[in-house]
């Protein structure tokens, strides 16, 4: 068995870094985002971002639904992940 520990705030430089890079192309052409640009911008799997992530009260609050369709307000869905992955890497 192979243990492996990495340090939350290095995890989170990261991740905040990648959302940084990823956005920077979307930034004021963008209104909302997908599961699919959730997955881009946080290197997460979709599993993880649906059962961790995304039902949390930050993320749920700039949640929108249209018909069948589920999107996220953006740039407020990056303020949501921040914060829940700080809260939840601790």
């Amino acid at each position: 068995m192979l243990n492996l520990q990495i340090n939350d705030d290095h995890i989170n430089e990261m991740v905040n870094a990648k959302v940084e890079e990823i956005l920077k192309t979307y930034k004021r052409t963008l209104v909302t985002v997908d599961m699919k640009d959730l997955i881009k911008m946080t290197g997460l799997s979709e599993s993880t971002l649906t059962n961790k992530i995304v039902c949390e009260p930050e993320v749920v609050e700039v949640t929108r639904r249209i018909g069948k369709r589920v999107l996220y307000k953006y740039p407020e869905i990056k303020n949501a992940l921040n914060t829940v992955i700080d809260r939840l890497g601790k």
